[in-house]
């Protein structure tokens, strides 16, 4: 099976479709980091049915995820979360930073 930059943009899909759920789901309503979860998980979502649809020709639009990861693993320190709160986002950020990277590549490849 190869795994090719649809299946990490649906990865990311599903990243973003969890934080938007995930400060209910881990009792975290502070209102900054609830909000700021909300947008950002809308956002990357957005972004990577972009990708989904057509890796080869949308491969720039997949930095943005690349920045929104990184700004999820430093969110937690801006906004001032609880430990759940911000070890979900680093280690949500660290994947889709993984997941944004591998789909970009992939998709550069294929427009080979």
């Amino acid at each position: 099976m190869r795994l090719g930059a649809e299946t990490f943009s649906a990865l990311a899909f599903l990243a973003g479709a969890w934080l938007v759920v995930a400060p209910y789901a881990l009792d975290q309503l502070d209102p900054a980091g609830a909000w700021s979860d909300a947008v950002i998980g809308v956002a990357i979502a957005v972004v990577a049915v972009v990708r989904m649809v057509a890796p080869a020709r949308t491969t720039a639009v997949g930095v943005i995820n690349v920045g929104l990861g990184v700004w999820l693993v430093a969110a937690p320190f801006v906004l001032d979360r609880s430990a759940v709160a911000t070890a979900n986002n680093v280690v949500v950020g660290l994947l889709l930073i993984l997941f944004a990277a591998a789909s970009t590549a992939l998709g550069l490849r294929a427009r080979r």
